[in-house]
Protein backbone atom coordinates (compact mmCIF):
# COMPACT_ATOMS: atom_id res chain seq x y z
CA UNK A 1 0.00 0.00 0.00
CA UNK A 2 3.08 2.48 0.81
CA UNK A 3 3.85 1.95 -3.31
CA UNK A 4 0.23 2.66 -4.19
CA UNK A 5 0.53 6.01 -1.65
CA UNK A 6 3.74 7.01 -3.41
CA UNK A 7 2.17 7.00 -6.84
CA UNK A 8 -1.08 8.62 -5.21
CA UNK A 9 1.64 11.73 -3.81
CA UNK A 10 2.88 12.35 -7.61
CA UNK A 11 -0.78 12.93 -8.81
CA UNK A 12 0.13 9.69 -11.08
CA UNK A 13 -3.29 8.08 -10.29
CA UNK A 14 -3.75 5.69 -13.14
CA UNK A 15 -1.00 4.21 -11.89
CA UNK A 16 -2.05 4.04 -8.64
CA UNK A 17 -5.07 1.83 -9.37
CA UNK A 18 -2.98 -0.49 -11.36
CA UNK A 19 -1.22 -1.02 -8.12
CA UNK A 20 -4.22 -1.35 -5.81
CA UNK A 21 -6.19 -3.67 -8.37
CA UNK A 22 -2.76 -5.58 -8.19
CA UNK A 23 -3.33 -5.90 -3.94
CA UNK A 24 -6.88 -6.30 -4.49
CA UNK A 25 -5.81 -9.51 -6.80
CA UNK A 26 -3.42 -10.48 -4.61
CA UNK A 27 -5.18 -10.64 -1.73
CA UNK A 28 -8.20 -12.62 -3.42
CA UNK A 29 -5.47 -15.36 -4.75
CA UNK A 30 -4.54 -15.93 -1.63
CA UNK A 31 -4.48 -19.39 0.50
CA UNK A 32 -7.60 -20.25 2.84
CA UNK A 33 -4.88 -20.39 5.24
CA UNK A 34 -3.04 -16.99 4.13
CA UNK A 35 -6.67 -15.16 3.86
CA UNK A 36 -7.62 -12.37 5.71
CA UNK A 37 -10.89 -10.46 4.98
CA UNK A 38 -9.06 -7.32 6.82
CA UNK A 39 -6.32 -7.04 4.42
CA UNK A 40 -8.37 -7.51 1.19
CA UNK A 41 -10.86 -4.76 2.76
CA UNK A 42 -8.27 -2.55 3.20
CA UNK A 43 -6.73 -3.08 -0.30
CA UNK A 44 -10.48 -2.03 -1.01
CA UNK A 45 -10.38 0.61 0.00
CA UNK A 46 -7.16 2.00 -1.49
CA UNK A 47 -8.42 0.84 -4.84
CA UNK A 48 -11.89 2.65 -4.15
CA UNK A 49 -9.62 6.12 -3.18
CA UNK A 50 -7.64 5.96 -6.44
CA UNK A 51 -10.57 5.37 -8.75
CA UNK A 52 -12.55 8.18 -6.42
CA UNK A 53 -9.82 10.50 -7.18
CA UNK A 54 -9.93 9.67 -11.53
CA UNK A 55 -13.91 10.76 -11.16
CA UNK A 56 -15.27 7.65 -11.25
CA UNK A 57 -17.52 7.74 -8.28
CA UNK A 58 -19.84 4.85 -8.85
CA UNK A 59 -17.16 3.05 -9.50
CA UNK A 60 -15.34 3.79 -6.27
CA UNK A 61 -18.97 3.39 -4.05
CA UNK A 62 -19.60 -0.53 -5.59
CA UNK A 63 -15.87 -1.20 -4.14
CA UNK A 64 -16.54 0.70 -0.85
CA UNK A 65 -19.89 -1.15 0.03
CA UNK A 66 -17.60 -4.53 -0.58
CA UNK A 67 -15.13 -3.17 1.78
CA UNK A 68 -17.86 -2.32 4.17
CA UNK A 69 -19.54 -5.80 3.75
CA UNK A 70 -16.20 -8.00 4.82
CA UNK A 71 -15.56 -5.36 7.48
CA UNK A 72 -18.95 -6.00 9.20
CA UNK A 73 -19.06 -9.50 8.90
CA UNK A 74 -15.38 -9.83 10.38
CA UNK A 75 -16.16 -7.52 13.69
CA UNK A 76 -14.27 -10.28 15.60
CA UNK A 77 -10.98 -8.89 14.32
CA UNK A 78 -9.75 -5.66 16.05
CA UNK A 79 -8.26 -4.45 12.95
CA UNK A 80 -11.26 -4.54 11.26
CA UNK A 81 -13.47 -3.54 13.29
CA UNK A 82 -11.05 -0.53 14.20
CA UNK A 83 -11.33 0.36 10.48
CA UNK A 84 -14.94 -0.07 10.04
CA UNK A 85 -15.36 3.76 10.89
CA UNK A 86 -13.56 4.94 8.52
CA UNK A 87 -14.79 2.86 5.72
CA UNK A 88 -18.34 4.01 6.78
CA UNK A 89 -17.47 7.66 6.50
CA UNK A 90 -15.94 7.54 3.35
CA UNK A 91 -19.12 5.21 1.54
CA UNK A 92 -20.88 8.16 3.86
CA UNK A 93 -19.02 10.92 1.54
CA UNK A 94 -19.87 9.07 -1.41
CA UNK A 95 -23.27 8.96 -1.08
CA UNK A 96 -22.96 12.35 0.04
CA UNK A 97 -21.58 13.38 -3.63
CA UNK A 98 -24.90 11.33 -5.04
CA UNK A 99 -27.20 13.47 -2.84
CA UNK A 100 -28.04 10.31 -1.26
CA UNK A 101 -27.87 12.45 2.17
CA UNK A 102 -30.60 9.79 4.27
CA UNK A 103 -27.68 6.84 3.84
CA UNK A 104 -24.91 8.95 4.65
CA UNK A 105 -26.71 9.96 7.90
CA UNK A 106 -27.49 6.51 8.24
CA UNK A 107 -23.61 4.84 8.13
CA UNK A 108 -22.26 8.00 9.59
CA UNK A 109 -24.58 7.35 12.62
CA UNK A 110 -23.00 3.74 12.37
CA UNK A 111 -19.81 5.11 12.48
CA UNK A 112 -20.45 6.86 15.80
CA UNK A 113 -21.36 3.94 17.50
CA UNK A 114 -18.73 1.47 16.00
CA UNK A 115 -16.20 4.07 17.38
CA UNK A 116 -18.25 4.14 20.62
CA UNK A 117 -17.41 0.01 21.18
Amino acid sequence: SYVVAVAEARGAFAEAESLATLMVQRQRRMPRDQYSATELATSLDNLARTIEQQGRLDDALAIKLESIALRRANTTDSASLASLPYTLNSVAVSYVYRGEFAKAETLLLEALQTEAR
